[in-house]
């Protein structure tokens, strides 16, 4: 009777011992599906976290320039706030790995429609819409657009 309750006393030792061991987990590497945006004022866009631990703390280098938030399908919504460049860290929280993503964010002009602005200005279509909807400066959209002296 007495080794029988010794070799349980034992076993429950030894089972105690081995399940409180610090096991080191491995997580797959911290990967960001881009790691360079460009986006307007006012638009929002999207960064996948492709793999990683599953637990990730996000930081934006000036929140005036983007706001980052975090949602639960791990992905990075990026909202332009004003134009400038920054950037966004992101943190494995479980791993301890990082990642940059380099954000860029331009003004945009589209705010009245394209053709009530070629109506008014006589501006060739084609130049402007590009230069209009890639947010250029308006002293750039003056260079690829032509009056229409007719």
């Amino acid at each position: 009777m007495r080794s029988k309750l010794a070799l349980f006393a034992l076993t429950g030792i030894v089972l105690i011992t081995t399940g409180s061991c610090n096991k080191e987990e491995n997580y797959a590497d911290l990967k960001v599906e881009k790691t360079e945006i460009t986006l307007a004022k006012g638009d929002t866009t999207k960064v996948v976290i492709a793999q990683g631990s599953g637990s990730y703390h996000i930081v934006s280098a000036d929140t005036t320039i983007v706001k980052p938030e975090l949602t639960k399908n791990h992905e990075i919504l990026l909202i332009g706030k004003a134009k400038g460049s920054t950037s966004v860290s992101v943190e494995d929280v479980l791993s301890k790995q990082h990642s940059q993503i380099a954000v860029k964010v331009n003004l945009t002009y589209v705010n009245a429609s394209i053709s009530r602005l070629i109506e008014l200005f006589g501006m060739r279509s084609d130049r402007t819409i590009s230069a209009l909807s890639n947010g250029q400066e308006p002293s750039e959209v003056q260079k690829y657009s032509t009056l229409n002296t007719s």
